[in-house]
């Protein structure tokens, strides 16, 4: 008994056709999150941008997040600011932390580095891409033995 050529590319093409799309949906995803993650580190090096050169201004890209949080950020940065030597800020931005404990759920974290090499890192939300970035936590990250970041609450 032969197999019939239906049954072939049944067993055949329907598989592949499935790993094609696949291939795709996960491309279009990480592409997504990849987008996401510039968006979120393009809003926090400017805002430590805007705020060494006039602490004064508002915090407006993170106007809709909680006025507590908001108001830490802006303690941790005038300090940070005051202690600056020359040099750049760099800010890398991670996937969220996830954390169990917490009541509300970071979609992405970030480390602010300050030339001086003080840290402060931030816990933030991003919905789709027209909802604002929101700063839900400010924490101190402590390195770890591997050389990455730890954020403690």
């Amino acid at each position: 008994m032969r197999p019939s050529v239906r049954r072939i590319a049944r067993l055949l093409v329907l598989p592949l056709v499935v790993l094609v799309v696949g291939r795709f949906v996960i491309r279009y995803v990480d592409a997504q999150a990849s987008d996401r993650c510039r968006r979120v580190q393009a809003e926090v090096a400017a805002l430590v941008a805007d705020h060494a050169r006039d602490p004064s201004v508002p915090l407006v890209a993170f106007s809709t997040s909680e006025q507590i949080v908001v108001s830490e950020l802006r303690s941790r940065l005038d300090r940070a600011v005051k202690a600056r030597a020359a040099g750049a800020t760099s800010v890398l931005v991670e996937s969220g932390d996830l954390d169990p404990t917490s009541d509300q759920q970071a979609s992405h974290t970030a480390r602010i580095t300050m030339p001086d090499g003080s840290e402060i890192g931030l816990r933030l939300r991003v919905g789709s891409d027209e909802s604002p970035v929101l700063l839900i936590g400010v924490f101190t990250p402590q390195a770890r033995e591997s050389g990455e970041g730890k954020a403690s609450p």
